[in-house]
């Protein structure tokens, strides 16, 4: 469902499967935003996307996570860790849709 949503507001799509293939592809592709969906195993998806930030064309790239957890610390965690923004699960597709304007515009100018 995410995907075509993303198609359909004319997104190109790029997926990744777990931490190293994650940071190579970020690093080769320069994507304009990056959608992490974040698993039960919220510390080292906080771990992960630590590795994100480190990479250096990676620092500026917005991450918005897309998790289950709700809680105000989870939240505030995945700030700490360098997310731009977090989505709680079942994403909000308008939401998200405003979340990439707002961060792809930032960044194109």
């Amino acid at each position: 469902m995410l995907r075509v949503a993303l198609r359909f507001w004319d997104y190109r799509v790029i997926e990744a499967e777990g931490r190293d293939d994650s940071i190579a592809i970020a690093c080769e592709q320069s994507p304009a935003a990056l959608l992490m969906d974040t698993s039960l195993y919220f510390e080292r998806n906080m771990q992960d996307l630590t590795l994100l930030r480190e990479k250096e064309p990676l620092k500026q790239l917005p991450i918005i996570l897309m998790s289950g957890f709700a809680q105000t610390n989870y939240y505030q965690t995945a700030m700490d860790h360098g997310a731009t923004a977090m989505l709680v699960k079942p994403v909000d597709l308008d939401l998200l849709e405003n979340y990439l304007k707002l961060f792809v515009e930032k960044r194109e100018n």
